[in-house]
């Protein structure tokens, strides 16, 4: 499944900041490619634990399984979807 739709999906229980922290990871897919979580956290003015916890409320074992989601999130591209998904996303943040 794709990050964004992941996102979607549990958009509900996310926190304001977990939401721009998910707006963040999408739009520096290319950037996080090759960061750790601490150098992620610091670009995205957070934390590691928040990365993690964001990580495990959105069910992946940790912060390097939600980075793999998030750099692949454009290889299972749907354009209409995918548009879709991004869009309301982006209204909603």
């Amino acid at each position: 499944m794709k990050f964004s739709d992941i996102v979607s999906n549990n958009y509900q229980i996310l926190s304001q900041t977990d939401k721009q922290l998910c707006k963040f990871l999408l739009n520096n897919a290319n950037l996080i490619k090759n960061m750790t979580c601490e150098e992620t956290a610091a670009h995205a003015y957070t934390s590691k634990a928040t990365l993690s916890r964001l990580a495990k409320k959105l069910g992946f074992n940790g912060f390097n399984e939600l980075k793999v989601s998030v750099i692949n999130n454009d290889n299972h591209f749907d354009t209409d979807i995918t548009s879709k998904n991004l869009v309301h996303f982006c209204k909603c943040i």
